[in-house]
């Protein structure tokens, strides 16, 4: 799994040796305990006496990514902007860590539980797909489905 956006960020490595930042000061955290609250010890300590940096909350989405059965499966934290919103940086991020997206559906969990598709065309995002469904596997069989059918790849282009 990959945490990416400019709050929590983790870096294309393994899934279990995955860096995260914090979502106030964005330093790495190093310790299993930050990483679960998301805020080092000098952070969670500058909350406690109210001397507190506030999270952007226009910053880039917050959000992470496995590959399972081949498709990218994007889960959106539901901090800064939207996985939805910031879909066209996040193709980019996903072209820059390696992922290779002429073979791989993109689908993602979004802040209401709903499993949609982002479409990719050239190495851009070319829009969305309605995959709607609630179980994970489910909507990866869908986005695969999807995935082949190169007419539904992009239901609603943005200008």
């Amino acid at each position: 799994m990959h945490l990416r956006g400019d709050t929590c960020r983790r870096q294309n490595v393994s899934e279990e040796s995955a860096m995260r930042l914090c979502t106030f000061c964005h330093q790495p955290l190093t310790d299993s305990l930050s990483c679960r609250l998301g805020r080092g010890p000098i952070c969670r300590l500058n909350s406690k006496t109210g001397n507190v940096m506030r999270p952007d909350l226009f910053a880039r989405a917050c959000y992470d990514y496995s590959i399972v059965d081949g498709v990218v499966c994007i889960v959106d934290h539901d901090r800064g902007c939207s996985v939805t919103t910031d879909a066209a940086k996040i193709i980019s991020d996903l072209i820059a860590d390696g992922i290779d997206l002429l073979i791989r559906p993109v689908i993602y969990l979004d802040t209401e539980g709903t499993w949609d598709m982002l479409a990719v065309r050239n190495d851009r995002f070319a829009g969305f797909c309605s995959v709607n469904e609630r179980d994970r596997d489910a909507a990866i069989k869908k986005g695969k489905a999807l995935f082949a059918r190169p007419d539904l790849r992009a239901v609603s282009q943005l200008p």
